[in-house]
């Protein structure tokens, strides 16, 4: 995904504009998801009907907006795993699948660094059709050989076997089952009608091939458990296994709706309100918390938006302000490092592996917000320091009655250290989207910066 996202930057796109290329790009994957959900509906033999059905409830699922609107790897796993289904259906002795099979589930283990649970997910289905001639071995050669020619690289790059946020998120990390249950049973409790149906599916199908696809999705929902979920909004961690999930339920609802009616009820119009009147009535209501009616975005947009606008001016604001060599930390070490063009530390260890390798704090539900360290991050003596908070809420009383407090310690711990109140709290930016937004305070005596007050925006 890194390498993909570099192409706006070969391509010498203005800054401006590589964001823009890139939900351009997702919003193409998106639409041929729709596409090969409709090819992996036509090998499962649904009924076209069941597989708009299907395409229905993917066009409009919020998840999968949010997550294509945000430039998030995941819509281009999800396509991923819905080509190599097509391929493990579709393989024949006569026919059988290699190179492009290999290549696909590769992919999956490359695309991000977890990938490779939901490419273990097809595994055991691939030596089955390898065994039976309708798979080369080939296939199965790639498919492990990419992953692990990364892991290699990997080791030899960074001293490390697995990434910096697998030990930021995922090791030490008090609470993490916990964590992880409530993640998936919130997923659960909005979704329990297509998951109710797709564990019928593969009860109901005679297909091996079907029946093992079917469990692919709970391969994904036993490892976010696991993991302890995700911090972020609208079940990202899911995306990859929506269209296996409504793709099930729209082939248990055929086994039940169509398959066992009397044949009476199987033709004619009395198929639409008879058969899948109910279905369709069941899984509109059974999904209705995750369909994007008019404006269901729109409150959460907005306020991403103007976000992610404000971290926009505090990275023209750095680069503007600062030496190229400028050494900033941040909190929210998106936008705003990117566009400053500045060397960038993550205060929460996303970049640093001398915070991630720690025990994470107890009494908190935030992956990748747990382990901090206050006096490590001073220590390396940051140019910059960009807060997670308002200038204005610097005052000991306002921080002690804001619940962000008990959220996010974190992003209060720093003010506290006396390196801080010493060498930055004077250093205060006095700008208005310092003061009112995320404050910038400027290390005492740094050469790598301007004097605070001879800062303009």
């Amino acid at each position: 995904w890194t390498m993909l996202l570099s192409l706006p930057h070969l391509a010498r796109l203005p800054a401006r504009l590589t964001s823009a290329s890139v939900i351009l790009a997702t919003s193409l994957i998106h639409l041929l998801v729709l596409v090969w959900t409709a090819r992996v509906g036509s090998r499962m033999k649904l009924s076209p009907a069941c597989i708009w059905i299907a395409l229905l409830l993917l066009a409009s699922n919020r998840w999968m907006i949010h997550w294509t609107a945000g430039g998030s790897e995941m819509i281009l796993l999800a396509l991923l795993s819905l080509a190599a289904s097509e391929r493990l259906l579709s393989a024949r002795r006569g026919r059988p699948e290699g190179v492009l099979l290999g290549l696909i589930l590769g992919s999956i283990g490359l695309v991000r660094a977890d990938g490779f649970v939901l490419m273990a997910g097809f595994l055991p289905l691939t030596l089955v059709l390898i065994r039976s001639g309708r798979v080369r071995p080939s296939a199965l050669i790639l498919g492990l050989g990419l992953p692990l020619a990364h892991a290699v690289l990997r080791r030899l790059y960074y001293d490390a076997w697995m990434p910096n946020t697998y030990a930021l998120k995922v090791l030490d990390m008090p609470m993490k089952e916990a964590m992880g249950v409530e993640y998936t049973s919130s997923f659960f409790s909005l979704w329990a009608v297509v998951c109710v149906l797709h564990l019928l599916w593969a009860g109901l199908t005679r297909s091996l091939r079907i029946r093992w696809l079917a469990l692919v999705p709970w391969i994904g929902v036993g490892y976010a458990t696991l993991i302890g979920g995700d911090e972020l909004p609208e079940y990202r961690l899911f995306v990859p296994y929506l269209p296996l999930f409504v793709l099930g339920a729209a082939g248990a609802a055929q086994r039940i709706f169509i398959e066992r009616r009397p044949s009476s009820l199987r033709s004619g119009a009395s198929v639409i309100p008879g058969a899948y009147g109910w279905f369709v009535i069941a899984l509109m209501a059974g999904t209705f918390q995750s369909i994007c009616l008019p404006n269901a975005l729109e409150e959460l947009g907005t306020r991403r938006s103007s976000s992610e606008e404000n971290n926009v001016r505090i990275g023209l604001l750095l680069r503007a302000n600062t030496d190229p060599e400028a050494r900033i930390a941040h909190f929210w070490a998106g936008a705003a490092a990117y566009f400053s063009e500045r060397p960038a530390q993550d205060m929460l260890g996303k970049n640093d592996r001398g915070i991630a390798s720690r025990q994470g704090h107890q009494g908190q539900w935030l992956p990748g917000h747990t382990k901090y360290d206050a006096s490590y991050s001073l220590g390396l003596e940051p140019d910059v320091i960009v807060t997670a908070r308002p200038g204005d809420r610097l005052d000991p009383l306002k921080r002690d009655s804001d619940l962000m407090r008990w959220s996010y310690p974190a992003l209060f711990a720093i003010y506290e250290d006396p390196v801080f109140q010493k060498d930055y709290a004077p250093g205060l930016v006095p700008l208005g989207i310092s003061e009112d937004y995320h404050a910038i305070f400027v290390r005492s005596g740094t050469s790598a910066a301007r004097p605070p007050r001879e800062w303009t925006e």
